[in-house]
């Protein structure tokens, strides 16, 4: 029995089919670290958690962190320390430190900070964003 090899039209067109669908996807927009501290009253605020409100158009991302010991941060848009987008941000701080009963307790810093239309914190992440933040929250 002699095997038929598909050559011509038909196995063309499934190459090209299978090669335009392998370049179809869009592409993942480049992320850049935004990186830095938060500071309260001087001191390192840790277990504070940040949101970055994109100031552009862009997904409708809106990157997170959360500050360790020492107050630093490190944003996450879809995986721990991935980055942010490059542009403006309106950056939010909440902090709720965990009561002795393991309980939540209500927001410790001042209530400006936790809302994008009254902090008056921002900032710029893109290229030159290797140079960490420091936030130094007032009263």
């Amino acid at each position: 029995m002699k095997r038929q090899h598909r050559s011509g039209p038909t196995a063309c067109g499934a190459m090209v089919l299978l090669l335009l669908a392998a370049g179809c996807g869009t592409p993942e927009p480049e992320l850049f670290p935004l990186a830095g501290r938060v500071l309260y009253r001087g001191r390192p605020v840790a277990g504070a958690e940040l949101g970055f409100h994109p100031l552009f158009e862009g997904p409708g991302w809106s990157p997170v962190a959360v500050t360790g010991e020492d107050g630093s941060f490190q944003a996450a848009t879809k995986q721990p320390g991935d980055g942010v987008l490059p542009g403006r941000y309106k950056v939010t701080v909440v902090w709720h430190p965990e009561t002795s009963d393991g309980e939540e307790s209500p927001n410790r810093l001042p209530a400006r900070y936790a809302s994008p239309v009254t902090s008056d914190l921002e900032v710029e992440a893109g290229t030159d964003s290797d140079t960490p933040f420091t936030f130094e929250l007032k009263d």
